[in-house]
């Protein structure tokens, strides 16, 4: 058996010397176990020894989020750079592309607006210069700009929004942990020189995880910061535990929300078609044939639809007369 003391004071990992603590701090663990790694077995306090495990899991639990969510980094940035290789070289494309499917889903919307009329007989209720099948020009501007500013307004599909709409509730904790943490961290409450970088450096991360509306980041910071208190030790060990499982609760659901934003990132059709580029296949080639294939079949579809609508506004008319 080989003895270690263990500090008590909310960081995992953090060993400090039998001078510097009491007996209760003295920890006796076996050189390994099951899983390959030291484990509580006396000398504790049950309390306490379930405090020690939980700052064991903790740290792990921070390696494992580190290390995921720097590979998530990682992939979306190279995902995101392909994408904008791929605009660059097809964007004129994509452009059309997204003009006919915007004129497909007007001319759509419209068709369904007209049969519908046509089947309940309202006349009063139809307005046919609303539907003016021969306000070509008006339409397809529309659509263009619908389909090009949709887009416009939004970040690509792998880039993180830089801000949302905070939920009420999510509004009123924040506002909270801002509060506590401004009281607590602020630099001017610093008692030298490293305490006051120390204290700069964790309000900037609280102030970026406001403005970016980070909920998780901020129970992060607040977590940590009261683990980081000089007399965390002193603390009795049910608020110690209590901010233990707390942070464990956030950890599981971090990790979680990790792995489902990489298991997005992969499941989607520009990862796979990053993957084909990666691994050295005409990429580019073959997907400005299925484009250009695409801009055929969306423009003979336009066309049918165009046909249809004629028809229908025809037949509508021919209907009315009969009805006056």
């Amino acid at each position: 058996m080989v003895r270690l003391t263990v500090a008590l004071d909310g960081r995992a990992g953090c060993v400090r010397s039998a001078s510097q603590m009491g007996e209760r701090d003295v920890v006796e663990r076996s050189s390994g176990g099951r899983n390959g790694r030291a484990g509580l077995v006396r000398a504790l306090p049950p309390a306490e020894q379930l405090y020690q495990e939980h700052l064991i899991t903790i740290g792990e639990r921070r390696r494992d989020l580190a290390d995921l969510e720097r590979d998530l980094v990682t992939l979306r940035d190279d995902v995101t750079a392909f994408e904008v290789m791929a605009q660059s070289r097809l964007g004129e494309l994509f452009a059309d592309l997204r003009r006919l499917e915007g004129a497909t889903a007007d001319y759509s919307h419209r068709l369904t607006r007209l049969r519908a009329a046509l089947n309940a007989r309202e006349l009063d209720e139809l307005d046919l210069d609303d539907l003016d099948l021969e306000d070509e020009e008006e339409l397809m501007a529309q659509a263009s700009f619908a389909a090009s500013g949709g887009r416009a307004g939004q970040r690509g599909p792998h880039v993180p929004a830089a801000a949302r709409r905070w939920l009420a509730t999510e509004a009123a904790e924040a506002k909270r942990l801002y509060i506590d943490l401004a009281k607590r961290l602020h630099p001017d409450l610093a008692r030298d020189g490293e305490d006051r970088q120390r204290r700069e450096r964790i309000m900037q991360r609280v102030n970026e995880a406001f403005r970016l509306r980070d909920l998780a980041g901020l129970r992060a910071v607040h977590l940590e910061s009261i683990a980081d208190d000089p007399n965390w030790a002193e603390r009795p060990v049910t608020d110690r535990l209590a901010w233990a499982e707390e942070e464990l609760r956030r950890l599981e659901v971090a990790l979680e929300e990790a792995r489902l934003a990489m298991a997005r990132l992969r499941g989607g059709e520009l990862f796979r078609l990053y993957t084909r580029y990666e691994s050295g296949e005409p990429v580019f080639a073959d997907l400005r044939t299925r484009i250009e294939e695409r801009i055929v079949t969306e423009s003979r579809r336009l066309e049918r639809m165009k046909v249809s609508y004629g028809r229908l506004v025809d037949r509508w008319r021919a209907t009315a007369e009969v009805e006056a």
